[in-house]
């Protein structure tokens, strides 16, 4: 569980994506790679409006910071995509 408020998720969320978030729910992920633990934690989704640029928005705590990750076809369609994309992004960024 993490101890950010949701309501600094929303915050973020529209200072990201200047859209208002209703919370939909909140789910645990635990994300592995090669038998190492990577991540694991609640990934909260939240509504958008407007529906652009997307219709769902997950958030999470990544390295001591709020991550916003949009729904996206193909690649972003729940949770524990969404930590994915933000690792691999995160890594990415580093190299």
């Amino acid at each position: 569980m993490n101890d950010v408020p949701r309501t600094e998720f929303r915050k973020a969320i529209k200072a990201n994506f200047g859209c208002t978030a209703k919370f939909w729910g909140t789910e645990h992920v635990r994300e592995e790679f090669n038998g190492r633990l990577v991540w694991d934690g609640e990934v909260h989704t939240f509504e958008l409006t407007p529906r652009e640029p997307a219709p769902v928005c997950y958030a999470f705590v990544l390295n001591g910071r709020i991550t916003t990750v949009l729904y996206s076809e193909p690649n972003v369609l729940n949770p524990t995509l969404a930590v994915r994309a933000a690792i691999a992004a995160h890594h990415k960024s580093q190299a």
